[in-house]
């Protein structure tokens, strides 16, 4: 290996800073988790079969929730009947009807953050005991 030019160390800390990023890219992730082969979702090692009949759902939030929301969908091939996406304002992500996106703060909660929070509360209300909600969920609290 050669040795390194230290001149030129703001080269090296850019090539490190953009491998970390790509290495928890969250769509990224989500596709090497979740797999749908013959009409079953595989997350890891766990197959889950439900009958097509079944309602889905769809709760995301966090800093990465447009990328875990767009590899889930594209993954499973699920159309979940309703959403709730709940992302900071720095993500343009757009999503169709029927998700109800919300725009919240980072890394303060926002109003936005509280009303996203009763949408998918409200969701959740009318779910039935044979209804399916994929919780997608970034981030962690540090309060």
């Amino acid at each position: 290996m050669p040795k390194p030019v230290y001149s030129a160390y703001h080269q090296y800390i850019e090539t490190i800073f953009r491998e970390a990023l790509k290495a928890v890219e969250p769509y990224r992730l989500i596709s090497a988790s979740l797999r749908n082969v013959e009409g079953k979702l595989h997350l890891g090692e766990n197959a889950l079969e439900f009958p097509r009949h079944t309602n889905s759902y769809l709760i995301s939030i966090g800093k990465a929730a447009g990328g875990m929301t767009r590899a889930f969908l594209e993954i499973s091939k699920l159309q979940p009947r309703a959403g709730v996406i709940a992302l900071p304002k720095s993500d343009l992500t757009t999503f169709p009807h029927p998700f109800e996106v919300f725009l919240a703060g980072h890394p303060h909660p926002s109003r936005a953050s509280i009303e996203a929070g009763y949408a998918a509360m409200n969701l959740l209300k009318k779910c039935g005991s044979e209804d399916v909600v994929w919780v997608l969920i970034s981030g962690c609290l540090l309060y």
